[in-house]
């Protein structure tokens, strides 16, 4: 924007926009009520039994999370690592995915270089079917791998603590001692329990 004032004065303003995300939505209106219960959706949710709390599900990421191209809000998907079984019964296999959200991706440089991560996982999807859940981390805080060191003849492991902001509720607040580019991908493994 340049400015020319009436007095001979003249400025200049200029704004650069780097590194946007557009977020979008779909949405569907429907007038009718159609009766949905003989769907085969609706039939697929009512055969899926609810799991019970204190399930522990462990999960990798996939598709892979770049810090060069996420952001937060953006969606995220827990692929499920092995089978829950409870009393001889499959209780999740591991087709299933949770299903969540970014909440927060930022990076520090200062005391040292690292990476918050918040995740949340809001519903799981068994047989093709989403549903709505609650989920709480097990596993969160830092990830950083602990420096060995050598004390005489004993190994002795050592990892300095972030103090961590505190996670919103469900969330998973993981810390990372990354320099650059953060990927969150099938390396990454963390666990989760319905409440």
């Amino acid at each position: 924007m340049n400015v020319l004032y009436r007095g001979g004065q003249e400025t200049e303003n200029e704004t650069h926009y780097s590194g946007c995300h557009e977020f979008t939505g779909e949405s569907t209106i429907r007038f009718d009520d159609p009766d949905e219960s003989n769907s085969p959706v609706a039939a697929a949710r009512a055969a899926l039994k609810g799991l019970p709390p204190k399930t522990q599900i462990r999960v990798k990421i996939d598709p892979p999370i770049n810090s060069a191209t996420a952001a937060a809000g953006d969606p995220i998907t827990g692929v499920v690592e092995r089978e829950v079984r409870q009393k001889g019964q499959i209780l999740v296999r591991k087709t299933d995915r949770l299903h969540g959200r970014l909440l927060r991706l930022e990076q520090f440089m200062v005391p040292a270089p690292y990476w918050l991560v918040a995740i949340k996982f809001e519903a799981i999807e068994r047989d093709g079917v989403e549903e709505p859940m609650q989920f709480s981390p097990l596993d969160d805080g830092d990830r950083t791998p602990p420096e060995i060191q050598m004390a005489g003849r004993r190994m002795q492991t050592s990892t300095p603590q972030k103090d961590l902001p505190k996670a919103p509720p469900g969330a998973g607040i993981f810390a990372f001692s990354e320099v650059g580019n953060l990927v969150l991908d099938q390396r990454f493994h963390s666990t989760w329990e319905t409440k």
